[in-house]
């Protein structure tokens, strides 16, 4: 990943992504590799990667964001709620989303 990271493309004057880069997976698929600054260590970025290879650097982010938020409210509600409670949540998200 690093060897990708100091081939990826560089975002100038961009605040979130640092660069991006098109790759193949040992599989054939195509796909797009977004690199972020990580927030509690700056000197240190983070991969995102994207089967979307259409998608632009600041839409992958922003996607990968919102599955965060489902994620760790998910690991909350784990955490938290009794395993009956949490059957009925699942079946809410998937129905809204």
């Amino acid at each position: 990943m690093e060897q990708l990271y100091r081939k990826a493309k560089r975002d100038i004057g961009k605040k979130e992504t640092l660069g991006s880069i098109h790759a193949t997976l040992h599989t054939g698929l195509p796909v797009k590799i977004v690199f972020v600054r990580n927030r509690n260590n700056q000197s240190e970025w983070l991969a995102i990667l994207s089967t979307d290879t259409t998608l632009s650097n600041e839409e992958i982010v922003r996607i990968y964001g919102m599955r965060w938020d489902i994620e760790t409210f998910f690991k909350f509600s784990k955490s938290f709620l009794q395993p009956r409670y949490i059957k009925d949540c699942l079946h809410i998200s998937v129905c809204e989303s």
